[in-house]
């Protein structure tokens, strides 16, 4: 049986990106990326808006963990890491803007490659099957985990890179839009990814914007604070997909 045409598009995505990260100059942490927008204390909580916002991390994390669990979904489906990840983003994020540091930001962006990795194995699972799946995080995660160490082996030795990293969170992206717009999927499951990738990519926005956001809103919210929320409305996406999966309940 020959592969799908697909394949050789799909291998492409992957390898150019990682071609292209891999030829640019090391990227190190930006030295004003600490210096978040709203830095206010409230309630004996540092960074409050931003420390607070990792709520839903938490929430839909646990969430997420207990509907995988009730459905059944095994563990090679990519959902239990992805859930895994963001319930861990929660913590370690909180932690990291309670007092943010690279050494702390190590504990914000270690859960987060899990939740990548998760994500990546859930829809090469829907499309390619379950061993597919299971070999995109048995790959990813390990990759995810590694790059975080290395750039904070690297930035702690004077010349922080980032590049694996930043393949990591952004690499993938390419091969799974690919996946997603042309390998056939269950019913409704294209436009929940649409939905995932739209709010990833708010939230992209918004901690670009952070300052931005913090000075419109006349210092009511900052961008970095809404992130955290859109992020976190990715994870809420998956969820209402999983609950409309079940049988109704009389």
């Amino acid at each position: 049986m020959h592969a799908p045409r697909f394949h050789w598009p799909l291998i492409l995505c992957l390898l150019l990106p990682a071609l292209a990260i891999a030829l640019c100059a090391p990227l190190p942490q930006d030295p004003a990326y600490h210096a978040f927008a709203d830095s206010r204390c409230l309630c004996g909580v540092n960074n409050f808006g931003d420390t607070l916002s990792n709520l839903p991390f938490i929430v839909f994390g646990f969430w997420g963990l207990a509907l995988v669990y009730r459905q059944k979904r095994p563990l090679s489906s990519g959902l239990p890491l992805f859930f895994l990840g963001i319930l861990l983003t929660g913590f370690g994020s909180s932690w990291y803007h309670l007092a943010p540091t690279n050494a702390s930001l190590v504990w914000d962006r270690l859960p987060m490659t899990l939740a990548f990795a998760g994500c990546a194995a859930a829809i090469a699972g829907e499309r390619l099957g379950r061993e597919t799946a299971l070999l995109v995080q048995a790959v990813l995660a390990p990759i995810g985990i590694a790059s975080v160490l290395w750039w904070n082996w690297t930035e702690s030795h004077g010349a922080g890179d980032l590049r694996l990293y930043a393949w990591c969170q952004f690499g993938t992206l390419p091969a799974l839009i690919w996946l997603i717009t042309r390998a056939k999927g269950p019913d409704g499951s294209k436009r929940q990814w649409i939905e995932v990738f739209g709010c990833y990519a708010a939230a992209k926005l918004l901690e670009a914007a952070d300052h931005q956001v913090f000075d419109l809103t006349r210092h009511l919210v900052s961008g970095h604070t809404l992130k955290h929320l859109a992020a976190a409305a990715a994870a809420g996406c998956l969820i209402r997909g999983l609950r409309r999966q079940e049988p109704s309940r009389k």
